[in-house]
Order: C-alpha cells, then structure tokens, then sequence
C-alpha cells in the first residue's frame, strides 16, 4: 500500500510539473528571448524538438484548436505535441508499475500500462477543449460591453478604427482575450488588410458562434454602406436577450439535473432516518411471536 502512495503522489507531481510547464511555455507570448532564463529556454528547446519530431496526421486541426484555445505561436503544436506525448508515457508508466507492485508480476502491468497511456492521451485533449470552452465563454459574456463601447465611440464622432483601438485599451483588463482579438484586428487593418479580409480573419480565429455573427454584421455594414452604430446597437440587444435566455435555460436545467443526487442520495438517507426506527420496532415485537418464545 505504501508503495502504491509514493507512485501515485510521483504520478501526480509529474503530470502537474509537465502541465504547468507547457501552459507556461505557450502563454507567455509577451516574453522575449534575451529575458527567458537558460533552463526554460533549454526546456522549451527540448520540447519543441520532441513536439517537432513526432509525425501527426491532423496537424492543421491540432493548431486550429491550439488557436481557438489562444496558442499562436509557432511553437505551440510542437509543445503541445510534446505535453501530450509526455503525459502518455508518465501515465503509462505510472500505472504499469503500480499494477506489477501490486501484484508481482511484471506480465500484469501491460493492459493497465495501455489503460494508462490512454488516459493521459485523452486527459491532454478534454483540458484543451476545457481551454477553448472556457475561452469562448469569456469572448461571449465581454462582447456586449465592449459593444457598448464602440457604439459610444461612433456616435461621438470617432471613427471604426479609432473605437475599436479605444475599446481594446479598455477591455484590457475586465476582458483581456477580447482586448486581444480586438487589438489583433487593429493591427491587420494598419498593416494594409482590408476589412473584408480582417473581420474574417477575426472569425475564423475563434470558436464562438458570436464572434463570427459579429464579424458578419461589420462585414455587411461595410458591404453596403450601412450606418454602424444603429447596426451594432441592434446587435447587442440581440446579445444580451440570447445570455438571458441561455441563463434562464440552465435555471431550468437544474430541476431535472437535482432529480439523480436527489433520488440516489439524499432520498436514501430520508428513508432511512425515518423508517429505520419503525423497521427495527416491528423486528423486536415480530420476532418472539414468529419463534413461539414470548
């Protein structure tokens, strides 16, 4: 048992030092070389080299999700690669040995090193598409203020380019992925992009439904001619009516969801502090009358 403690508190230390090296590696985009110490540029080296060498047959998705989830640099499928691949083989290796310790055997430890394999193979996908879920989450519930803001802007005289730099600066901190997306736009049109080009850019860059109706709406307006302001005023009425509705949808959600803990555990545990002392009442007076004893 003691053995089994020591691999599965050695299991868990791994898996957090390698997750939290990768989230670092490919969050930090703002880093420069020069400041990046010797040891996690080192690391970051080895990884990436592991990542690159490893042939995947869906690269182009993988980086998709990887941008979805806002990884974008152009070592993030090689890291990622490389976190996914390493997560196999530490859980593998985790559960192969605990499974020979137990029982002594080392035959035994291959279907729970495979099991294990798996596991961090799966594990490393469901925490990237927590990530991109979590992300579209937070795309979604900035986007009304930050439409507020540019409407403000276009009325006050300002034009797009203007508001949408404003609002980026002032998003930064409630909503810092938007201010990113935002000041990610800005940059394409300064570099000579059309907006045709840079509100599809901006929808394809995200996973959320709302971003790209959003680019859809700015693509139409400046399709046609159409003013902007009463376009995007429209717009976000139209985004705050879909969070109420999609609030009151998990409102009503959880009636049905409490009905299992409810039935399963809590309903157990009434019956039995409430017929519990009824039952052993009838077992005491019932027993001597069934044996004939008095």
């Amino acid at each position: 048992m003691n053995e089994l403690w020591i691999l599965g508190c050695f299991f868990v230390c791994v898996m957090g030092i390698v997750s939290f090296a990768g989230y670092w590696f490919m969050t930090s985009g703002s880093v420069q070389p020069e400041s990046v110490p010797d040891a996690t540029s080192v690391l970051l080296d080895a990884m990436v080299k592991v990542g690159g060498g490893v042939e995947v047959n869906d690269t182009k998705g993988i980086k998709k999700k990887l941008a979805f989830a806002g990884y974008r640099k152009a070592s993030a499928v090689p890291v990622f690669n490389a976190i996914k691949y390493g997560a196999m083989a530490v859980a593998g290796l985790a559960f192969g040995v605990a499974a020979g310790v137990k029982n002594d055997s080392p035959s035994s430890a291959l279907i729970p090193a495979i099991c294990g394999a798996g596991l961090g193979f799966i594990g490393v996908n469901r925490m990237l598409d927590t990530r991109v879920k979590s992300r579209s989450e937070k795309l979604r519930y900035g986007l009304p203020p930050a439409l507020d803001m540019i409407v403000l802007s276009l009325e006050a005289g300002q034009s797009l380019d203007s508001a949408i730099i404003e609002t980026s600066r002032e998003m930064r901190e409630a909503y810092p992925e938007l201010s990113y997306e935002l000041n990610l736009a800005q940059l394409e049109l300064l570099a000579s992009k059309s907006r045709l080009e840079t509100f599809r850019n901006l929808a394809e860059r995200n996973a959320e439904p709302e971003m790209k109706r959003l680019s859809q709406v700015l693509i139409d307006s400046d399709r046609f001619g159409t003013s902007l302001a009463p376009a995007l005023r429209s717009h976000t009425k139209y985004l705050r009516l879909r969070l109420r509705q999609t609030a009151r949808e998990a409102a009503r959600k959880v009636g049905v969801k409490l009905v299992f803990p409810v039935f399963f555990l809590i309903f157990p545990s009434v019956l039995l502090v409430t017929l519990g002392p009824a039952v052993l009442m009838i077992y005491y007076q019932l027993t001597p009358m069934l044996t004939g004893n008095p």
